[in-house]
């Protein structure tokens, strides 16, 4: 498997090393850093691991991740396959839902299905004029934070010709 894993929440110390075992690439994000784009964050994940065990609260930020990244693929991490959290994870847009105990082979089929679902961020090539259709594109969750400074920069340059 290829791909990036974002965590949010939770201190299992077993999930990272799972994951990397399997080939991701793991990055670990505070709550607030996926429900804004124009917060960004350095690196955007290809899907997202909320451990809910300790902090059910986070179910929260899912719906935020879910506009700004439609099509980022979402898993989450429950102490029980409870009815009332499992639709209201649906609601909020959770794809995958690994309950306890968990082990390696199922959090690896969980986040093994969502890439086979994700549509790549990397790679795309966007042809804009303008400072405004960058602006969409960066609101839209296409361009982190970094990406759009550069771009406005080059257009401000290009004005300034």
């Amino acid at each position: 498997m290829t791909g990036t894993v974002g965590i949010i929440g939770g201190n299992d110390k077993q999930l990272e090393p799972w994951l990397r075992a399997a080939g991701l690439r793991v990055i670990h994000l505070r709550a607030d850093e996926l429900s804004s784009p124009v917060r960004g964050v350095g690196a955007i994940p290809d899907v997202v691991l909320v451990d809910l065990r300790s902090e059910r609260n986070l179910l929260g930020v899912i719906p935020n991740i879910k506009r700004h990244y439609p099509s980022m693929g979402i898993a989450i991490i429950c102490s029980s396959l409870d009815p009332a959290l499992m639709l209201e994870g649906m609601r909020a847009g959770v794809n995958e839902c690994v309950a306890e105990p968990i082990t390696q082979e199922g959090v690896e089929s969980a986040i093994s299905r969502l890439l086979q679902q994700a549509t790549p961020t990397e790679g795309r090539v966007f042809a804009v004029v303008g400072e405004l259709p960058i602006l969409k594109l960066c609101d839209q969750g296409l361009f982190d934070v970094a990406a759009r400074r550069h771009l406005t920069t080059i257009v401000e340059e290009e004005d300034g010709e």
